[in-house]
């Protein structure tokens, strides 16, 4: 839940962004806290050729997430990390986790890898950048994914889980950008249900 609300898919005519009003979330970075320094890792120039490649595969065909994983993947070693893990995970499972948490999500390679492997789960995609939350929501519109992943622009520290739990949280380079790790993992143990896995792979010192 968002402000006590459900999140909903973004629309390119219902865009709406919360951004955190307190010292402790992603603004604080763990190195300079800049945040366009930092996390900004997509320029806009970037964000538009990625808009225009989609959109000239939509006038083809429908998009497949194939059509995009060179281009919406931020992590430096692709989906291979969050692949290796899923398929780790899944051999102990004894059910597929129908609620799925993707923290940091840049425009949506990772989640919709996760749409497109459990076939009937909800993914909800945080992302604090508004333009990549916004080119995340379009392109998950051109691969008709908008019923399967939820966009929620805001800090993920300042999001409120109530009944809310989900089965898996994954985030790839961004919890480096957030200084509160106490706060940080508090929120990820409350995202989780009591069976939940977490997958999070970034830099560390």
């Amino acid at each position: 839940m968002v402000n006590g609300s459900e999140p909903e898919p973004l629309r390119e005519s219902r865009f709406s962004c919360t951004r955190p009003s307190t010292s402790q979330g992603m603004g604080e970075s763990a190195g300079d806290g800049d945040l366009s320094l930092t996390m900004n890792l997509y320029s806009k120039a970037r964000l538009s050729f990625v808009m225009q490649h989609a959109k000239e595969v939509a006038r083809q065909r429908r998009v497949r997430i194939e059509d995009l994983q060179s281009l919406d993947l931020l992590h430096y070693s692709g989906m291979s990390a969050v692949k290796s893990f899923v398929e780790e995970q899944s051999k102990s499972w004894l059910s597929f986790p129908m609620r799925l948490l993707d923290v940091g999500a840049g425009i949506g390679g990772p989640a919709r890898f996760l749409a497109s492997h459990f076939d009937l789960a909800v993914i909800t995609a945080v992302e604090y950048i508004p333009e990549q939350a916004r080119v995340l929501s379009e392109l998950n519109e051109l691969c008709l994914l908008t019923d399967r992943i939820n966009v929620v622009c805001a800090d993920f520290l300042e999001i409120e889980f109530h009944a809310e739990k989900h089965g898996l949280l994954v985030s790839q380079l961004s919890f480096l950008h957030m200084a509160n790790k106490s706060l940080l993992f508090k929120k990820c143990n409350e995202s989780l249900n009591e069976s939940g896995s977490m997958f999070v792979e970034d830099f560390y010192a």
